[in-house]
């Protein structure tokens, strides 16, 4: 695995556990509203390193283009936690790991 997978794997997975537990534990105090805040830094260089994955290993130009549609997500934190950003999040989450399981399966066709 290069380095470049590991991150961009790492940063999507740890972004979106951060920001689920985030959500899940926050009561009305908001006593936990610091792992969002912390989920978001981590979140775009999630969108940064899987753009990059996916240019680098030459995916196909849709999972590009709506990796960048929704990845504008992350960096408009308002939008987060509202009625379009929560699915663009799913989508974001869903394209990004369908680019890791491609490759994935495409180095262990090479090297079978």
């Amino acid at each position: 695995m290069t380095a470049l997978r590991i991150t961009s794997l790492l940063t999507l997975t740890l972004s979106y556990i951060l920001f689920s537990l985030g959500l899940i534990l926050d009561d009305y105090q908001g006593t936990y509203t610091y792992l969002i805040y912390v989920s978001w830094p981590i979140g775009i260089a999630s969108v940064i390193t899987n753009i990059w994955f996916a240019e680098k290993y030459k995916l196909k130009d849709w999972t590009k283009l709506v990796l960048v549609i929704c990845g504008i997500m992350w960096l408009l934190p308002f939008l987060l936690i509202t009625y379009f950003g929560i699915p663009c999040l799913v989508i974001f989450f869903s394209v990004a790991l369908y680019n890791h399981i491609v490759v994935l399966r495409n180095n262990q066709s090479k090297t079978a």
